[in-house]
């Protein structure tokens, strides 16, 4: 009867019909796989055999190759590093930026940045009510050069152009003085003094660029010293390239600035 009910062979049929196992006398849990299952021989799950059972399960929840294929247990895993609820790692919270919430964020950043106003729209900084005072800034910049064209400026031949260093010393000198043009929320400062220093770098075929900046105002003119050093590297760039089509222009930076409320700044040796 077993056998047509659940297509159990005859033999196994006999030895479930022909003995009873106390429940106390039965054998320690055996792990068997589906066939062995299927054919009747499986036996009542204790509680350490569901312990083994789970165990199996998270083990085929981390893939079939096992917990071989990992190199640890998933009982041995640190999840408390990971958001609970979400399951991935805890980040602080953020305010995504989209139509509906975009004031918000910009009333967040207006009170750091004070070209924004309270609703997060660009503005001119009024700066009449600050102190004036003493103001400096240095900039610089450094453009790279290929071989023929470092040699012409080294030798002191004069190029296509002419002078490649005179003329972007006096390109960025003009530049500063135009900054409020070229920036758009820049205010137009009168300034003290602009100087524009170019050096040679023979073992890096390059120029080394330093501007600097002074006025006695209410804002400061850092701005002003790096647009100096930017307009001479174009310049340089402008006089060299029927020479070199590969001149680079890098690390146009801000590399100190004294007065105002800020304070003064000093940039770090290799930094």
């Amino acid at each position: 009867m077993l056998s047509r009910l659940f297509r159990v062979p005859e033999r196994f049929c006999k030895l479930a019909t022909s003995a009873t196992v106390h429940p106390a006398a039965r054998p320690s849990p055996v792990f068997l796989n589906s066939r062995q299952q299927h054919d009747g021989l499986d036996t009542w799950p204790d509680e350490d055999e569901r312990q083994m059972r789970k165990r199996r399960r998270d083990k085929a929840d981390f893939g079939e190759a096992g917990n071989d294929s990992l190199g640890f247990a998933p009982e041995e895993l640190d999840l408390t590093h990971l958001d609970q609820t979400q399951g991935s790692p805890a980040a602080p919270a953020a305010i995504p930026f989209n139509h509906e919430n975009s004031q918000l964020v910009h009333q967040a950043h207006a009170q750091q940045l004070t070209h924004l106003d309270s609703q997060g729209r660009a503005q001119m900084v009024d700066v009449g009510q600050k102190k004036a005072t003493t103001r400096a800034a240095t900039a610089s910049a450094i453009v790279q050069l290929n071989n023929a064209a470092f040699s012409a400026i080294a030798s002191g031949r004069k190029l296509a152009k002419g002078d490649a260093l005179t003329v972007a010393q006096l390109a960025g000198i003009m530049g500063a003085k135009q900054t409020a043009q070229l920036i758009p929320l820049c205010h137009n400062i009168p300034l003290d003094k602009v100087s524009v220093e170019l050096s040679l770098d023979s073992c890096e075929q390059c120029v080394h660029i330093e501007a600097n900046a002074k006025t006695q105002g209410h804002t400061g003119v850092e701005v002003e010293a790096m647009v100096a050093a930017s307009m001479a590297a174009l310049t340089v760039y402008d006089m060299c390239k029927a020479l070199d089509k590969g001149i680079t222009i890098e690390h146009i930076r801000l590399e100190a600035k004294t007065g105002g409320k800020s304070g003064d700044y000093h940039r770090l040796p290799n930094s």
